[in-house]
């Protein structure tokens, strides 16, 4: 497969802010191009484990990094069998969808589960769909390094405003310490071979971690899309979104990373983003931002 040009996964528009808004970066157009119909699937299942800090070895028990009050979930709970390998020809697994779990721990008191009171010492780091975290989702004085179309093929050289000025990631890393940095980048990467999408991947959490070796950098699992918006594209689907995300799970435990999956909270029976949560089945809509970021505060990765 030709690796020249990733996909143009995400869209033009307005970030959505009531009931009833567009979903955010939507367009009428949503298009998924990229090179060739069909990106190659690695095929290879990883097995998930809770990542160490950085520079520590992950645990041998393998377990999911999704948090339920407090607690990290067995791999036989977080995901379906069919999830954890490919299939025998080579293609990703099948999705799967995972049970919800809940932390009782309120967001905004804090106490026993909640590991981040606020966000004011964390990067966020990703595309669109973290964008529309930092407008609508109340992230409490976090620091955003994020735009649409954003990859790990384009991340180290983008300039984004941060905090009303233009910056690279190397620069914004150099002059500022974070305690936890948060990586959400895969989606626009699906119509790359695995290979390239492990390599970059890998070389820009290493870049990270050199710059911020105190900082616990933590890997966020894409966001599906619904089951319509899969089927329409399966070169795009919620299979190779799946296969992606185990990709970026075995980075995170080889770099002794964090690792967490928002797909429990949103997904419907058929592991497909629910489709009352988005009105473009690619985004959710800005009314639950909130919730995804809420989430986010409750894990332990």
């Amino acid at each position: 497969m030709a690796d020249a040009e990733g996909p143009v996964f995400e869209t033009e528009g307005s970030l959505p802010g009531e009931e009833g808004a567009q979903s955010a970066t939507p367009s009428e157009d949503v298009r998924f191009e990229g090179p060739g119909q069909q990106p190659a699937g690695n095929g290879e299942g990883a097995k998930r484990d809770g990542g160490a800090g950085n520079g520590g070895e992950a645990p041998e028990t393998p377990l999911a990094a999704v948090a339920e009050n407090g607690a990290l979930t067995p791999l036989s709970q977080g995901l379906d069998a069919s999830a954890q390998g490919g299939t025998e020809d080579g293609a990703p697994a099948q999705a799967a969808p995972e049970q919800e779990t809940k932390d009782q721990t309120s967001p905004e008191t804090g106490g026993e589960g909640s590991w981040q009171a606020d966000f004011s010492t964390a990067l966020f780091i990703g595309d669109s769909r973290t964008v529309g975290l930092s407008e609508y989702g109340g992230l409490d004085g976090a620091t955003v390094f994020a735009n649409k179309g954003m990859s790990v093929f384009n991340v180290l050289s983008a300039e984004v405003e941060v905090d009303g000025r233009k910056t690279g990631l190397e620069a914004l890393l150099a002059e500022r310490q974070f305690a936890t940095i948060y990586l959400m980048l895969g989606i626009n990467e699906l119509g790359y071979s695995d290979p390239s999408i492990v390599k970059q991947y890998s070389k820009v959490v290493d870049l990270i971690q050199s710059a911020q070796p105190d900082a616990y950098v933590i890997l966020g699992a894409n966001l599906h899309v619904t089951k319509q918006k899969s089927d329409q594209n399966p070169a795009y689907g919620n299979d190779r979104i799946n296969a992606v995300n185990r990709q970026v799970y075995e980075i995170a435990v080889d770099k002794g990373c964090g690792y967490i999956d928002v797909n429990s909270l949103f997904d419907d029976e058929t592991g497909s983003l629910g489709a009352g949560y988005s009105s473009d089945g690619v985004h959710i809509l800005g009314k639950y931002y909130r919730t995804w970021a809420e989430w986010i505060r409750e894990q332990k990765a």
